[in-house]
């Protein structure tokens, strides 16, 4: 299978962001993966991806991207890049830099959903995690 150096290491990427969710198992992270979409990946896909052993399609790449709230650059290239909504976090940061400048005369709390929004999205990535390390009958 050809590929670049970049896509060669996906499935470290992978695996670094499994380590930090608190160490994720590959069958958790399947598990998890169905949130994101309703086939979700399987975790022999997983182990292969992270092993080198085959790069994930277009569709995988998004699921993982969305699931492991890392940019689809970033889990392509391993090229940093900022998680979540960037527009949204940065409208939030100018409005809140512009309110403590008194550029704009509103309360700050007014400029804080951004960080609301992304705390609630913590919480229910949270509450969704939790629930993928639980086992199943299938397992």
């Amino acid at each position: 299978m050809p590929s670049t150096p970049h896509e060669a290491r996906i499935g470290d990427r992978i695996a670094y962001c499994r380590g930090q969710l608190d160490n994720l198992t590959t069958e958790a992270l399947a598990r998890y993966t169905k949130k994101f979409d309703e086939v979700g990946i399987s975790r022999q896909s997983l182990v292969r991806y992270e092993a080198g052993e085959t790069l994930p399609g277009a569709r995988e790449l998004r699921i993982l991207a969305a699931s492991l709230w890392v940019t689809y650059d970033w889990l392509c290239s391993g090229v940093e890049g900022m998680r979540g909504d960037t527009d949204a976090l940065l409208r939030t940061w100018l409005a809140r830099a512009l309110v403590e400048l008194r550029v704009l005369d509103l309360p700050l709390e007014a400029v804080d959903l951004g960080a609301k929004n992304e705390r609630a999205e913590v919480e229910r990535r949270q509450q969704w995690i939790h629930e993928a390390r639980q086992p199943t009958a299938q397992d």
